[in-house]
């Protein structure tokens, strides 16, 4: 009965995981399909006095068409891939730290590993894995730089290990910087109830991370 129950488990984490970020993907998405829209919308009503027409022409598409579905289909991917080193993590941490329902050393221990730890590896494998499936590493030039230290540091060199170097440095702080918003009250529900939070529960309050790890990928990479 135990076996059975351990697949049935793993299978119930790895579809709330890939939803988390395959809807937080669906949200970053959607939000920069409408501020596009918002953008050419006011250039129209720019323009309106030299082109009536484009004024009043609809936006091509519509903003669901405009969903890359591939970019959902890695977003899912990953979330699954992620199962395994969670419940490591969650295993390793249960037997070194503890439980932390009610326990305030336990939760402060769990949430620093967390967030010194497992959240800075689960952003770095994003960030890595999705500029390799689109060739960011192949063709570093394609990478958007914008305006930060990176364009300084990097100098007209744009090999793997400045792409790299991107990642980390002008890339990876704004969704760590984030995280702290999901994972502190996370840790603070644990502390203060005597019993852990639904998976369902748990996925849905992690979505409006992950959308913004999805945008900073799309607008500070590719």
């Amino acid at each position: 009965m135990v076996l059975l129950h351990m697949p049935i488990r793993v299978l119930r984490e790895a579809i709330y995981s890939a939803t988390a970020w395959a809807a937080g993907d669906f949200f970053a998405q959607f939000f920069a399909a409408h501020w596009e829209v918002v953008r050419r919308r006011a250039e129209r009503e720019n323009g309106a006095e030299n082109n009536r027409h484009n004024a009043t022409r609809p936006p091509r598409g519509h903003m669901m068409a405009a969903v890359d579905r591939p970019r959902l289909v890695l977003a899912a991917l990953f979330g699954v891939a992620l199962v395994p080193l969670n419940a490591g993590f969650n295993g390793i941490c249960s037997r070194v730290i503890g439980v932390p329902y009610a326990n305030m050393f336990a939760a402060f221990v769990l949430l620093s590993a967390r967030q010194l730890f497992m959240t800075p590896l689960t952003l770095l494998l994003y960030h890595n894995t999705t500029t390799y499936v689109r060739g960011g590493f192949d063709d570093p030039t394609c990478i958007q730089l914008h305006k930060t230290g990176a364009d300084a540091r990097m100098a007209g060199s744009y090999g793997a290990l400045a792409v790299e170097r991107r990642i980390m440095t002008d890339v990876m702080p704004y969704p760590l910087l984030s995280s702290w918003l999901i994972y502190f009250p996370l840790s603070a529900y644990c502390y203060l109830t005597p019993k852990p939070l639904p998976g369902a529960v748990a996925a849905a309050l992690l979505i409006p991370w992950t959308a913004h790890v999805s945008y900073i990928q799309k607008h500070m990479l590719l």
